[in-house]
Order: structure tokens, then C-alpha cells, then sequence
């Protein structure tokens, strides 16, 4: 045994022995008697873990895989370990977290439960945990806090106690903090600099924050830690992707690919997307993504889209996958709106509503606030302004200011209203307090690839564009174009390319007759049918 603050060895000791959890035991029994420690009620370890040292195995591969976001890798090691020992606790806590990922509540709820059953079998660190995580799953929220909170002040090395109370503050979430959750993870990675997972969450929440050369300082150091894995080069692609750095986050995700077989494509998908290469996002992009149906959609094949989102719902509802159900229903709000149909906006928000209805009001709070954006902003295109004031005066209360993508969906609503009202001077400053300071928040995976999408591409992200273009500004409307198309670090969104701006500035180019040097060539396609359309702008 080491002092790590010296480095001055003060224990050292052997074991001999064919028993692994034995050795453990007596080893353990040595060092406290070496280190003059009076423990009492200190457990085997078999007595706390499985008596099974194959289960142990396969429990200790699947932990590994799961801290690495090898869904199937870890799916299989941790059904293999239960199967052998269906009271192992700790294996049940595992895989309650997978099937959280995977968006299947239903699951995620049972397997809780079968770790609930054998509190008896684990010690008093992982049974705090699997209390927490009870809390988290009733949305008792102060509660989950407070477990983890004094989780960390007894055992500071748990290192999913520091996982799990950042989570609380998820952008995300139920209540997103976003300087405290990277505050949390900070304390995890000085307690455990080694840990690769802390290192991860810390760097997407320094993304969330702005904060984007430290987030990838982070970010290359856990690639270092685990050289061998894919999620540390996915993860820092995705900060490359966030802070518009498209052609590094390609890079970083084609590496990624090829350590893991091509199973992490989405990525690279969002960023072809991001420059407007829809025909290699959808061959990235598996068929049961959110985003795939996103992509259609930005293409014109709404029908297409519309089939996948029927057959992908069926699945989600029997998952009991509320997220990406209510996802799917705003998206088919959003292309409702873009075709101008209201009434079947209206519908699907409500279809949206639905998915939620049982689930806490801080998890459905995001949920009803997107579909009030939507059926306000169509009532406002219908010039039906007195509805459009309601469903804005209801977005109000509901809305979590703390938020940045609530509390840009409020402003963006209350901007097009102004400029449905012919108030174009008063638009302009509203959608601008609504925007990011830095970055919007954004994020792919897990659930939250949906409302990542409705913070990021909703066509009102151009309304200081129009606002201009109403008051005759067509210099200022064609430079915000420019720079909606542009991704880039000044960038504030993490936006699929939008053909609809494409042709906004066309059109204003051409009016003005404009001579002045483009700072980029801009080229965009989409297919409606059998024919497709083409703009370049070079």
C-alpha cells in the first residue's frame, strides 16, 4: 500500500491461493492488521458481489464495456453474469443503467427491482446507490441528491455516484444546471483523476458550458486513458461537431468507426448533415434513428419520413421509450407546420402529450413546451394571433428558465409572433436575447438526439434574417445567412444545413444584384419525387 501523498510504500504483502475472492479476503485482512485498523462487520466479498467468480467475471467485462458506451458488448457480458447468478444485486443496478440508454423505461424499472430484492447481497456503498437510483426513477429528485451527496461524502471514490448526481443537471434533464453539473464532475475527476468515464462527462458538460478548448483537453486525455476504445474518439468528435469543427469531428468519427466496427456511424451522419451532404448522412445514419427521419425531412421526403416515424412508434410505445415516442410525434408536428396543416399539427402535439402523460411534470416539462412552440408559431404563420398569445402565455409559465433551449424556444415563439404582427423592429431584439451566449447545447445519442434537434433546427433560427429583410436591411439578412450557413466556433447552432435559407439567400442576392466576395461556397440538394433540385452558390 502506497501513501499518495509521500509515495512512501507503507504496507506490502502477499497472498497465496487458487480462490480469487479468498486471496481478496485475506489480503484485505492482512492490510488492515499491518495498518493497525480495527474493522469491525467488514464483509467477504462473495457475501456483497456473487459467489459465482465466472459471474464476477463476466460483471467486471460488462461494467468495463458499459463505462465505455459498448451497449451490446455489455448487454451480453451482464446477461451472461445474471443468468449465472440471478440474486447478483449489483448486475440488476448495471443493467437497469443500460436500458436507462437505451431509452427502454419499462426494462430499466424491472431490473431496478430485481436489485431491490437482494439489498442483503451488496454493501452499504451499492446499496446508497441503488436507493438513489430508486429516487431517480420516481423523479424524487432531492432525494436522489441527497443519497449521492452523502454517497460521496463517505465513499469519495464512487465513481457512479459522481455519474449519477451530474446527471441530475443533464442540459437535458429534468432540471438542467449546467455550471453545476460540470462543477460535480470536476470534484469526480480530482477524486479519480484515472477515471475515464468522469473524464468523459466532464468534457461534454465543459462543451454544454462554452468552454470548448478545456472540454477538449479532457477529451484527448481519456482517449489516452483507454487508446484501445471508441467512445473516447466519438466523444471528442461530437465536441468537434458541437463547436463546428466538421471536418475534425469527421475525422475523429471515421477513427471511432473503425475501432468499433462501424456501430458508431450516427455521428458522422449529424455531420454531413451539418455541410449539407444529405445523400452520406443517410448512409451513415441507421434506420432507427431520430435523426434519419430528421434528414428526410430537410430533403422534402416527408412521406418517406412519416412511414418510418409510424412503424418506429409501435416499437418505442412498447419499450415504454417515452422520449423518443414524443420525439417522433413533434417531428411529425414540425413537418405538419412546414406543409402548413395546423390541425394536424395540433394533433400530433397532442399524440406528443400523450407519451408523457405519466410521466413526472419536471420530465414532461420539455416535452410540452416544444409542442407549444409548434402550434403557437402555426397559428402565428395563420395569422390567428390571439391564439398564438395563448399558447406563448402558457409556454411562459411552464417553461424552465434555466434551460437555454426553453428559454430560446420562449423568445423564438414571442419573436414570430412580433413579426407576424408586423412588429419587425421588436422581433429583432427578442430572438437575439433567446439565442445561446456561446453555443446552443447539443447531443446526439441517448434520448435526447430529439430534443437536441428542436433546439437547434427549427426554421425560426432565421428570424433576425427576416426581421431584417421586412425593414429593408438586405446587407444584414444576407450576412446573417451567410452565417446560419457557416458552421464554424462563432457558429451559435448545431444545425443540419438548411435548403430553405439556401434559397432565402439566393433570392436575396439576386434582388440586390450583390458583387461581394462570398466567404464560402454554399451548395445544397434535395429530392421531392423523382426530381431533384440543386443550389450552388460559389
Amino acid at each position: 500500500m502506497e501513501d499518495l501523498t509521500s509515495g512512501a510504500v507503507r504496507v506490502a504483502t502477499t497472498v497465496v491461493g487458487t480462490d480469487p475472492f479468498a486471496l481478496v479476503d485475506a489480503l484485505s485482512a492482512k492490510i488492515l492488521a499491518e495498518l493497525n485498523v480495527q474493522a469491525s462487520g467488514v464483509r467477504k466479498v462473495a457475501e456483497v458481489t456473487s459467489s459465482s467468480t465466472s459471474a464476477y467475471k463476466d460483471y467486471t467485462a460488462g461494467v468495463e464495456a458499459l463505462r465505455q458506451f459498448r451497449r451490446a458488448d455489455a448487454r451480453r457480458f451482464l446477461d451472461a453474469a445474471v443468468a449465472q447468478d440471478p440474486g447478483f444485486a449489483l448486475a440488476h443496478l448495471e443493467l437497469s443503467w443500460l436500458e436507462n440508454l437505451l431509452g427502454q423505461q419499462n426494462a430499466r424499472r424491472a431490473r431496478l427491482g430485481e436489485a431491490a430484492k437482494h439489498l442483503d447481497r451488496i454493501s452499504e456503498r451499492d446499496g446508497l446507490l441503488i436507493r438513489a437510483e430508486t429516487a431517480i426513477i420516481d423523479v424524487r429528485l432531492d432525494d436522489a441528491e441527497q443519497l449521492l451527496e452523502s454517497l460521496i461524502a463517505r465513499y469519495p471514490d464512487t465513481e457512479a455516484a459522481y455519474i449519477q448526481l451530474g446527471y441530475l443537471f443533464a442540459p437535458y434533464g429534468a432540471r438542467p444546471n449546467l455550471i453545476k453539473q460540470a462543477a460535480i464532475f470536476t470534484r469526480g475527476v480530482q477524486a479519480l483523476p484515472y477515471s475515464s468515464p468522469l473524464k468523459n462527462a466532464l468534457g461534454y458538460a465543459l462543451v454544454h458550458n462554452g468552454q470548448f478548448d478545456a472540454a477538449r483537453r479532457e477529451l484527448e486525455t481519456q482517449i489516452k486513458l483507454r487508446p484501445s476504445e471508441s467512445n473516447p474518439l466519438d466523444s471528442l468528435a461530437e465536441a468537434h461537431l458541437a463547436i463546428g469543427q466538421i471536418d475534425q469531428a469527421i475525422k475523429r468519427f471515421t477513427e471511432a468507426n473503425a475501432i468499433s466496427g462501424n456501430s458508431q456511424k450516427s455521428g458522422r451522419g449529424w455531420s454531413h448533415a451539418v455541410l449539407g451532404k444529405y445523400d452520406e448522412a443517410l448512409s451513415d445514419l441507421p434506420q432507427v434513428t431520430f435523426v434519419r427521419r430528421a434528414v428526410l425531412t430537410r430533403l422534402g421526403r416527408y412521406r418517406e419520413s412519416e412511414l418510418e416515424i409510424d412503424e418506429a412508434k409501435q416499437a418505442h410505445k412498447s419499450a415504454g421509450d417515452f422520449r423518443n415516442l414524443a420525439g417522433l410525434s413533434l417531428l411529425q408536428a414540425l413537418n405538419d407546420l412546414e406543409r402548413g396543416a395546423c390541425g394536424e399539427t395540433s394533433r400530433h402535439v397532442a399524440e406528443a402529450a400523450q407519451a408523457t402523460a405519466d410521466q413526472h411534470r419536471d420530465e414532461q416539462r420539455p416535452w410540452l413546451a416544444i409542442g407549444m412552440v409548434l402550434e403557437g408559431w402555426c397559428q402565428a404563420r395563420e395569422q390567428n394571433l390571439e391564439q398564438a398569445r395563448g399558447h406563448l402565455n402558457r409556454l411562459r409559465i411552464l417553461h424552465f428558465d434555466g434551460s437555454p433551449m426553453e428559454r430560446w424556444w420562449v423568445r423564438g415563439l414571442e419573436g414570430e409572433i412580433a413579426l407576424a404582427a408586423g412588429d419587425a423592429a421588436g422581433a429583432t431584439p427578442v430572438f437575439s436575447a433567446g439565442e445561446a451566449a456561446k453555443k446552443m447545447i447539443f447531443g446526439k445519442d441517448f434520448g435526447i438526439a430529439p430534443l437536441s434537434f428542436f433546439a437547434n433546427n427549427l426554421l425560426l433560427r432565421d428570424g433576425r434574417a427576416r426581421a431584417a429583410a421586412v425593414q429593408g436591411r438586405p446587407d444584414e439578412a444576407i450576412r446573417q445567412y451567410r452565417e446560419l450557413l457557416t458552421p464554424g466556433r462563432e457558429s451559435k447552432w448545431t444545425a443540419m444545413l438548411e435548403p430553405r435559407y439556401v434559397l432565402a439567400l439566393a433570392r436575396l442576392l439576386d434582388r440586390a444584384g450583390s458583387a461581394t466576395p462570398r466567404r464560402r461556397s454554399i451548395a445544397a440538394s434535395w429530392s421531392f419525387g423523382r426530381t431533384r433540385i440543386r443550389i450552388c452558390l460559389s
